[in-house]
Formats: C-alpha cells, sequence, structure tokens
C-alpha cells in the first residue's frame, strides 16, 4: 500500500469510529442534506464528510447520482454545532502486480479536486442547528 492509499485509509477509518450509536446523550440533533456540485454540474459520486470542531461528532453520507447527500446519523442526527467537510472520492481496486493483492485508492476525479478530500484544506464548513438542514457545496478548481 502507497503512502497516499494508506493517509486516505487511516483518515476514513478514524471518521467512521466516530459514527456509531451509543447511550451517550449528545443534546440537541440535527441532519443535514444538500447537492455537490462542480463548475454547477452535479458530483455524482463520493462522500460527503463532517467532523466537528473541537470534537464530540461525525457524520457522512454518499453522493447519489443527482449530486445529493442526506446525512443522518445511525443516532437520528449529529450534534449541533459547527463542522469542517471534506468530499472524497469512492475507492477503486488496484491491482499491484501478479504476487501482491489488490489495494484500494481513492479514484481519479477531475470534478472533486484533491484540496476537497481533507477537512483541513477543503475550506468547507457548515453549522448545523436541530433539525432539518440544508448546505450544498459548490466546488471550484
Amino acid at each position: 500500500m502507497n503512502f497516499k492509499s494508506l493517509c486516505f485509509a487511516f483518515f476514513f477509518q478514524s471518521i467512521l469510529l466516530g459514527c456509531g450509536p451509543s447511550d451517550v446523550d449528545h443534546g440537541p440533533l440535527g441532519t443535514l442534506s444538500g447537492k455537490v456540485l462542480f463548475e454547477g454540474k452535479p458530483v455524482t459520486e463520493g462522500q460527503v464528510l463532517i467532523e466537528k470542531q473541537g470534537g464530540g461528532g461525525s457524520g457522512g453520507a454518499d453522493i447519489q447520482a443527482d449530486g445529493t447527500y442526506l446525512i443522518t446519523d445511525k443516532i437520528g442526527g449529529v450534534p449541533v454545532g459547527n463542522y469542517l467537510v471534506s468530499i472524497i472520492p469512492p475507492t477503486v481496486e488496484v491491482s499491484l502486480g501478479p504476487d501482491s493483492p489488490p489495494s484500494q485508492e481513492p479514484k481519479e476525479m477531475p470534478n472533486l479536486p484533491p484540496q476537497y478530500h481533507m477537512r483541513e484544506t477543503s475550506g468547507l464548513t457548515v453549522e448545523i442547528k436541530q433539525g432539518e438542514n440544508t448546505k450544498d457545496f459548490e466546488l471550484v478548481p
């Protein structure tokens, strides 16, 4: 596994670890829906991931063929607050040769520039309030 794949896998797993249900009172919850666009056209695959600034909540959702997403999480929403956002491509299986097992790497997507793959470089944020929230993300090259 190359360094890029290893970093991607570690980041993705760290997000997912915070997404499970628990008996902890998370306080008021909100959902987030919207559309991901690149130059006015829908991004048709990938995931929208959010992580609460300062910790205490995260979530994610697949991007649908029409560019829409819906983050509800397993507890019915995510805790209200301000979130950093990343938008990641799907992974694809890559052959490393006949004597090596296949590897998973992020799919190359011209309509999903690399700066959006990490919350620290995406420049995307969202405030989630109690109840339903809507936020479209317009990506630029």
